[in-house]
């Protein structure tokens, strides 16, 4: 083939050729720089990264970050806190605190507010509200209660059931005096508590579902049918539109992530390999930046 002294002709093809090349890439046009929107003009939000999206194992993250749990255990006479990490399908073991634990030791709920436990923990005979204080590695055994189960308030107060009602205490002192700051009126039948911003998640003892009601009014927002779920509840911890559950079991416990509108299971993990007297119960979640417990500490 020759083109025959048309160079005009050769040129032409040339550039088409080259821009052809320069210009198409994977069978889709490559837009000018003054088209392609910089960095800094791209919303982050508007495209899924890896912090956006669940893993593999459909794990969930908050706008906060990843939530973890907590939950406790009597371990020789103190109290173990156990750290759930969802994305990892993981535990360990943070520390151990305080002492004269009770062997028998188990709760329904934990309020953690900076470095304080507050819980209703069993003593082999009745519930007594207890205060674990993790910078002075020191627990506080005091009066008996009926409740099952005590929260954390998004302002540092500590909420429980009371009687027909919903209860919040400025102190631990009012808890057991039971001198609430703040009281309502609910329709919701539960033993179990956890926060959410303003709406707490209750569940009865042993349940398929969960109810959600505001804190301020006590009304009931919604019912939530849990997948796979009809049983004991030994722990309720809520985060981020995540709800999560516990079960002691005879040899391990379960800790299960849902979605707190769907009741859809998102993860679980099994905490195994401690004796069957010092299963895990409670449980609070966090996210990790804000975690309650501070990692630092050694056993």
């Amino acid at each position: 083939f020759r083109w025959r002294g048309h160079l005009p002709l050769m040129l032409v093809a040339i550039l088409a050729m080259g821009c052809w090349v320069g210009c198409v890439e994977e069978g889709g046009l490559i837009p000018d720089d003054d088209d392609v929107a910089d960095d800094d003009d791209v919303a982050d939000d508007d495209t899924a990264d890896d912090d956006d999206t669940a893993d593999d194992d459909d794990t969930a993250d908050t706008p906060d970050g990843p939530v973890h749990c907590w939950t406790t255990a009597p371990i020789n006479g103190r109290i173990a806190v156990i750290e759930i990490d969802f994305e990892q399908g993981s535990f360990f073991e943070v520390g151990r605190y305080g002492s004269g634990a009770y062997d028998a030791y188990h709760t329904a709920g934990v309020a953690a507010i900076g470095d304080e436990l507050v819980m209703p923990g069993y003593d082999g005979n009745d519930n007594r509200w207890m205060r674990l204080d993790r910078s002075s590695d020191t627990l506080e055994v005091g009066v008996t209660t009926y409740e099952d189960s005590v929260a954390a308030t998004p302002d540092g107060r500590l909420a429980a059931f009371c009687g027909q009602g919903y209860c919040e205490y400025d102190s631990f002192e009012a808890l057991q005096e039971g001198t609430p700051s703040h009281w309502t009126s609910t329709s919701v039948n539960a033993s179990r508590l956890s926060l959410d911003g303003d709406e707490v998640y209750g569940a009865w003892h042993s349940t398929s579902s969960l109810s959600v009601f505001d804190r301020h009014s006590g009304v009931q927002i919604r019912q939530v049918e849990i997948e796979g779920w009809d049983g004991w509840v030994h722990g309720l911890g809520a985060h981020g539109s995540l709800v999560h559950l516990l079960v002691r079991e005879t040899h391990e416990a379960r800790v299960a992530q849902f979605d707190g509108h769907t009741g859809e299971l998102l993860a679980e993990v099994f905490v195994t390999g401690l004796p069957h007297d010092h299963q895990p119960s409670g449980l609070w979640c966090a996210p990790v930046e804000e975690s309650p417990v501070d990692e630092t500490d050694e056993p």
